[in-house]
C-alpha cells in the first residue's frame, strides 16, 4: 500500500515539477520573437510583390530610445494620400513626422506585433486607428496557452499551473516591469481609439478568446473579424481581398481624407524587417 501512495505521490506532482522547470527555462523564448534572417530569397519575394502593387520601397533607419537601431523600409504606392500604417511606435512616429509629415497615421501588427500596437496607441495619441491580428489579451493569458502546449490553455491554469507561475516570475526578472501591465486589454480599456481585431478561427497559438477579451474591454468604435479555417497569423494568405477590403474600409473610415482618395495595401514586407506603409 505504501509503496502504491509512493507511486502516486510521484505520478502526481511529477508533472507540475517538469512544468516548473520548463517554464523557468522556456522564459526567455517567451519574451523574445523568433529571429528570422532576412535571405536573398526573403528580400527577392518583397521586391517581387512591391512590382506586383506598383509600390517603391524606401530604406528606413530609426535610432530607438534605447540606442537599438531600427532598419526597415517605408513602402509609398503609386498615388499616396499623406496616411501611413506603421509597424512599429513611438520612434517611427516621430522620424515619419520629420520626414513625411503623415496626415493621419495608423498601425497594423500582428500576433506579438497586434499586442505592442495596442498598447502603443493607448500610449501615443498620434496613432489614430489600429488593425490587430491575433493579438494576446495579456502576458498571464498567453503564458496559460504557452503553458498547455498551445492546444490545451486548461492545463496551463491546473496541472501545469506552476509552468505558468515561473515563466511570469521569469519574465518580470528579465524585463524589469510588471507582467500584469503587459496587457493590450488594459489598453483598450484605458484610451477609446477604434480597432478592428482579426482572429483567426484555427489558431492554436493565440485562440480567438485573447481577441475577444480585447473586443469586450475595448472602449471606442470597435469591430471583430474571425477568420474561417485560418491558423496564426494567416488571414491576409485566406482570404486576401477580404483582408484588404476591411482594413482599407476600417481606416478610411476612421480618417478625414479628401473624397475621391484611395488607399491601397502592399502585400507584407518579410517580417524580419519592418515596414511602414504609406496610403
Amino acid at each position: 500500500m505504501r509503496r502504491l501512495i509512493r507511486i502516486a505521490l510521484i505520478l502526481l506532482l511529477f508533472p507540475p515539477l517538469l512544468a516548473a522547470v520548463a517554464g523557468w527555462l522556456s522564459g526567455p523564448a517567451f519574451l523574445h520573437p523568433i529571429r528570422r534572417e532576412l535571405t536573398p530569397d526573403l528580400i527577392r519575394e518583397a521586391e517581387a510583390s512591391f512590382v506586383i502593387t506598383g509600390t517603391s520601397p524606401e530604406d528606413f533607419e530609426v535610432r530607438a530610445p534605447d540606442r537599438a537601431l531600427l532598419l526597415g523600409w517605408k513602402v509609398r504606392p503609386k498615388i499616396p494620400n499623406g496616411n501611413w500604417v506603421l509597424h512599429d511606435t513611438s520612434a517611427i512616429i516621430d522620424a515619419l513626422e520629420s520626414s513625411e509629415h503623415p496626415k493621419h497615421i495608423f498601425a497594423l501588427g500582428e500576433s506579438m506585433g497586434a499586442g505592442i500596437v495596442l498598447q502603443s496607441a493607448a500610449a501615443d495619441r498620434r496613432i489614430e486607428a489600429v488593425v490587430a491580428e491575433a493579438s494576446f489579451a495579456n502576458l498571464r493569458e498567453a503564458a496559460y496557452d504557452y503553458a498547455g502546449l498551445r492546444k490545451y490553455p486548461w492545463l496551463g491554469k491546473t496541472l501545469f499551473a506552476p509552468g505558468t507561475w515561473t515563466l511570469l516570475y521569469r519574465d518580470q526578472k528579465l524585463a524589469g516591469f510588471p507582467v500584469a501591465e503587459v496587457s493590450p486589454v488594459k489598453a483598450v480599456a484605458s484610451r477609446a481609439f477604434p480597432v478592428l481585431l482579426i482572429c483567426d478561427e484555427q489558431d492554436v497559438a493565440l485562440p480567438c478568446r485573447h481577441s475577444e477579451m480585447i473586443y469586450a474591454a475595448a472602449r471606442g468604435p470597435k469591430q471583430l473579424w474571425v477568420v474561417p479555417r485560418a491558423f496564426h497569423t494567416a488571414a491576409l494568405g485566406f482570404q486576401p481581398e477580404e483582408f484588404r477590403r476591411r482594413v482599407l474600409s476600417f481606416f478610411a473610415a476612421h480618417s478625414s481624407a479628401a473624397p475621391g482618395q484611395t488607399t491601397s495595401m502592399p502585400s507584407m514586407a518579410p517580417r524580419a524587417r519592418q515596414s511602414v506603409v504609406s496610403s
